[in-house]
């Protein structure tokens, strides 16, 4: 009786049981290649290298282009003018150039890659 209802259980099991194809997805490739012993050291490397190459890259185009557009200002000499009055104003736009040029490129390049 036992070995009937066993027998019985199988045939409805393999009649309604289908094994589809499963398809690997692009995480678990992803998660393959990050978890590799050998392709997973590159991919560390790529993905802290790439980002801060892409980074310096395009800051630097940015920056160049800033301080092609902030050339057009002069530095004060303070030999002809007041010293106080040439220190001041070459400290405040040397340190806003500086600021533009060199941080603001940057930071613009950061918040675009979100």
């Amino acid at each position: 009786m036992a070995s009937e209802r066993y027998s019985h259980a199988n045939r409805v099991a393999s009649e309604v049981q289908t094994q589809s194809l499963t398809r690997i997805t692009f995480s678990e490739r992803l998660d393959w290649v990050a978890t590799h012993k050998v392709l997973g050291y590159m991919t560390s490397a790529g993905v802290i290298a790439g980002p801060l190459l892409w980074t310096f890259t395009v800051g630097d185009f940015l920056s160049g282009l800033l301080s092609d557009a902030l050339s057009f200002v002069e530095p004060v000499d303070p030999k002809v003018s007041r010293p106080i009055l040439g220190i001041l104003w070459n400290g405040m736009f040397g340190g806003f150039v500086a600021g533009v040029t060199l941080a603001f490129p940057f930071v613009v390049r950061y918040c675009l890659s979100f």
